[in-house]
C-alpha cells in the first residue's frame, strides 16, 4: 500500500548537524515526543505550559552563565523575566517567580558534583538510528574514585515533585545523552544519570540529587523510542527535505558573510 505523507507532518522535528556538516540527525526531544506525544492537562492553555517551561529556562540560564563567566547573574536580567513574573491565568493564579528555583544553592550544598561543561552538544553516529541533541551538563562525581567511573550527566529540573513516572522520562532522556557522551569521551562505562531537582516549593529552592539506579532499563526504553521514530512512514523523506533546506541555508549564510 502506498503511504502518502504530507511534508508538514514532520515539520516540528529538530535536526542537528554532525561535526563536518555532512549529515543530520533528529534531536532526542523530537524522538521522545514522537513516541510519547504530550497532551496539555485539562483546562490548561499552551501559554500556561510555556510559562512553566520559561521558569526552568531562566534557572538553567543562570547556572549556564555562572559556568561561562564565573559569576551568578541576577535572574531579573534575563530578557523574559518580566514576561514571566507578570503572567497569570485561570491555571497560574500567582506569578511564577524563577528565584524559587535555586541552582546556586544546590551546587553549594552538593559540591561533589563538579561540572566540567554546560550545554554540551552530542551527535550519536549509528548506522540505523542516529540522534543528536544538547544537554545541561556533565562532570565528575568527586565522591567516586575516578578509576571506578565517576563521570555523570546532570540535568537541572524545576518540577515541584518527582514521582516515578516523571523520573522515568527524565532518566530515559538523560541516558540517551549519556550513551552519546560515552562514545565521544571514549569511556569504557556508561556515565551516571543524575537529576538535579530545583524544587520551587521547597523553601531552599532545591532538593536532594536523584541518581538513576537502573540504567539498562532506561536505555532499553530509549532504544524502543528510537525504533518507533525511525519506523514511521516518510521519516527518511522528511530527513532528506530537512538536509536539503539546512544545506541551502548554510550556503546562503556563507554568501552573506
Amino acid at each position: 500500500m502506498l503511504v502518502v505523507v504530507k511534508p508538514e507532518l514532520y515539520a516540528n522535528i529538530r535536526w542537528y548537524w554532525n561535526e563536518d556538516f555532512t549529515d543530520i540527525a533528529p534531536s532526542v526531544t523530537s524522538i521522545k515526543d514522537s513516541a510519547h506525544p504530550f497532551e496539555l492537562p485539562e483546562g490548561w492553555a499552551q501559554e500556561d505550559m510555556d510559562m512553566y517551561a520559561l521558569r526552568g529556562t531562566i534557572a538553567h540560564w543562570q547556572a549556564e552563565m555562572f559556568y561561562k563567566t564565573g559569576e551568578w547573574p541576577s535572574m531579573t536580567t534575563h530578557p523574559d523575566y518580566e514576561r514571566l513574573v507578570n503572567y497569570t491565568s485561570e491555571v497560574i493564579k500567582k506569578p511564577l517567580v524563577p528565584e524559587a528555583c535555586n541552582p546556586k544553592g544546590f551546587l553549594e550544598m552538593y559540591p561533589r558534583y563538579q561540572i566540567k561543561e554546560v550545554e554540551r552538544a552530542v551527535f550519536y553516529h549509528h548506522p540505523k538510528y542516529p540522534y543528536a541533541g544538547r544537554f545541561d551538563n556533565w562532570g565528575q562525581d568527586m565522591a567516586v574514585l575516578e578509576e571506578n567511573g565517576n563521570i555523570f550527566v546532570g540535568d537541572f529540573k524545576t518540577a515541584s515533585s518527582y514521582p516515578k513516572e516523571k523520573l522515568d522520562g527524565y532518566f530515559k532522556q538523560i541516558l540517551a545523552y549519556a550513551a552519546a557522551l560515552k562514545v565521544e569521551l571514549k569511556l569504557d562505562y556508561m556515565p551516571k544519570a543524575v537529576v538535579f531537582p530545583l524544587n520551587p516549593k521547597n523553601k531552599c529552592g532545591y532538593g536532594t540529587p536523584i541518581e538513576c539506579t537502573e540504567p539498562e532499563k532506561y536505555l532499553e526504553m530509549w532504544k524502543n523510542d528510537l525504533i518507533f521514530f525511525y519506523s514511521q512512514p516518510g521519516i527518511m523523506e522528511a530527513k532528506a527535505r530537512a538536509l536539503a533546506k539546512m544545506t541551502e541555508e548554510r550556503k546562503l549564510a556563507a554568501v552573506t558573510k
